[in-house]
């Protein structure tokens, strides 16, 4: 019953291990970083406001500045929730060296609380009177890309 019980532990482990390479070595191959998202927003400097709704679809908000010129307002929210994960304590046994008898270290059960997060940016773009993108700013902790979508994303001259 030990054995199994240890073996069943060991394969949970490297199993979890497993997943967390995957995830990284993906997370690496993608290579979404804000540098590739300020790319393509900054791209639009210059270029027609019918393009970027063209491009971008209808703005979440349209406001009206002081100066005459309007910004087109682009919002993504997403919410994730994240359950209750049980991470088993580990019980390791070792030799004792101040006298010789086999001492049992252990690790308490990880039971973090399920929790929510939110990720989101918004980026807007200031059009002046003669419909021309004139300044871009983005925000938020979601914005980024690959190199692919800012391609995607991105003004072509």
């Amino acid at each position: 019953m030990l054995i199994n019980k240890g073996l069943k532990m060991m394969f949970i482990k490297k199993a979890v291990q497993l997943s967390v390479i995957v995830s990284v070595v993906a997370g690496l191959v993608a290579c979404a970083d804000a540098r590739n998202y300020s790319t393509a927003v900054n791209s639009w400097h210059g270029a027609p406001e019918r393009a970027l709704l063209q491009h971008w679809g209808s703005p979440a908000e349209t406001k009206r500045l002081s100066n005459g010129n309007h910004l087109l307002v682009y919002r993504v929210v997403d919410h994730q929730r994240y359950p209750k994960v049980y991470s088993p304590g580990i019980n390791v046994s070792r030799l004792s060296p101040q006298n010789n008898n086999t001492v049992v270290l252990s690790k308490p059960p990880l039971v973090p609380r399920p929790h929510d997060e939110t990720f989101w940016c918004e980026t807007s773009f200031e059009v002046d009177k003669a419909d021309m993108i004139v300044n871009s700013r983005y925000e938020g902790n979601n914005c980024m890309t690959t190199q692919e979508g800012a391609k995607r994303r991105s003004f072509s001259r």
